[in-house]
């Protein structure tokens, strides 16, 4: 945790040594995240990390706020997957993989490169090593976001980012753990399920965005 802090510091060190005034904007992302569950499994489970099999996809709408700083609200709608890996405590090579799609709305706060807000997540799809679960079985995902961003190139058009998010589920998983645990008789605790053990994860997201300027102020008379 302390090296993801670090690196959204030393982006947003960057950002504010090099940022030009940002127009409103809008435009396709795409990025890669892993994750790890961050609740306490029943005894004879344990938490594993877990890489998401494809990218998320997605679109960013920057709405500016300022004309002297780079404040604003960040806006996105993309296809976010989360996965975590559930083990078997006994036996090291009996892994459990997770993933888990949503479609999420994410408004958040942008200021001089740092990125803050939450997300809400509607269930589109899960399964864990192939196996398919009901998204009927599954909450609407609450979660909050921090992280950085910084320009890699500007020009008239617009500009291509690169960015680096935290993201913490608010919210459990799945709807009554107890009945609708996926690994209910396939693998075997040494106590009770009970609520408290329905997973929620902690993740990382790295990816880069290319925003269009949709306004008629040029790169050159932003500088200005």
């Amino acid at each position: 945790m302390k090296k993801i802090i670090l690196i959204i510091l030393m982006l947003l060190s960057f950002e504010i040594a090099n940022a030009q005034i940002y127009p409103m904007s809008i435009g396709p992302e795409l990025s890669y995240k892993f994750g790890i569950s961050t609740v306490t499994t029943p005894l004879g489970r344990k938490n594993g990390l877990g890489f998401s099999k494809i990218p998320d996809v997605g679109l960013a709408y920057y709405l500016p706020m300022s004309q002297n700083y780079n404040l604003g609200l960040l806006t996105n709608i993309s296809y976010s997957n989360y996965s975590y890996i559930i083990k078997n405590a006994n036996i090291s090579s009996d892994d459990y993989a997770f993933h888990h799609s949503y479609l999420v709305i994410s408004p958040n706060f942008y200021a001089r490169g740092v990125i803050l807000g939450f997300g809400i997540g509607i269930p589109l799809s899960a399964n864990y090593d192939g196996v398919e679960i009901k998204t009927s079985t599954m909450k609407t995902m609450v979660e909050l976001k921090l992280g950085g961003e910084i320009s890699l190139y500007e020009d008239e058009t617009g500009r291509l980012n690169f960015f680096v998010l935290g993201h913490y589920m608010l919210s459990d998983i799945f709807d009554n753990f107890v009945k609708n645990d996926p690994l209910n008789n396939i693998l075997a605790t040494d106590e009770p399920i009970n609520t408290k053990h329905n997973p929620r994860t902690a993740s990382i997201n790295l990816g880069f965005n290319f925003v269009f300027n949709l306004t008629g102020v040029t790169f050159e008379e932003v500088q200005e």
